[in-house]
């Protein structure tokens, strides 16, 4: 319970009235008091739960969008020479269209495993981009083999690269935010 301050000789209220706490409410408004945060209430847990649940529902949109099967009349063949599909060749809107359809699959990785993980506000920032450039190589090569076994879909090493990009710039662009909010 907070403190009470007792009211003015002068005042003509006869009962006691709570200070302000720095630190938010103290007491519900039926007089019970209000538990302090814990492991499962604080507000970073909140919203690492939140980051878990949007990263695992990312993830399985992103391989189920990869692998199912597209019925084409021809498949390319498998590409193991990167930065060969990068470069546009004829039709400059496959092009963007490839470009932007990896970024947008694969930025939300780079800019939710720091929120899963939990955000220091001192931390290094490089340490934490070599981690997320890991687990989104593990992701996107597990994803291209996955793909190569699916009928009308061919492994391309130029996904792999657009992926690992695509995180990369989601955890920078995300990292100055994030840390913000950590303070």
């Amino acid at each position: 319970m907070q403190p009470h301050v007792p009211a003015a000789s002068g005042d003509v209220a006869t009962r006691d009235v709570p200070t302000a706490s720095p630190y938010g409410p103290t007491e519900r408004p039926d007089g019970a008091p209000v538990p302090p945060p814990g492991p499962g209430r604080s507000h970073g847990a909140r919203l690492r739960r939140w980051a878990v649940l949007l990263l695992v529902a990312d993830l399985v949109v992103l391989f189920v969008a990869h692998l199912r099967p597209l019925t084409v009349p021809w498949v390319p063949d498998a590409n193991f020479e990167p930065l060969a599909t990068l470069l546009p060749v004829g039709d400059s809107w496959r092009t963007v269209f490839r470009w932007g359809s990896e970024w947008l699959w694969f930025a939300p990785l780079g800019a939710l495993q720091p929120l899963v993980r939990g955000v220091r506000p001192g931390a290094r920032w490089s340490a934490g981009a070599v981690r997320v450039l890991g687990w989104s190589l593990v992701a996107s090569v597990c994803l291209e083999l996955a793909q190569s076994q699916v009928t009308g879909r061919t492994f391309n090493v130029d996904d792999i690269v657009l992926a690992l990009l695509a995180a990369l710039l989601g955890y920078l662009a995300a990292t100055p935010l994030l840390r913000r909010l950590a303070r």
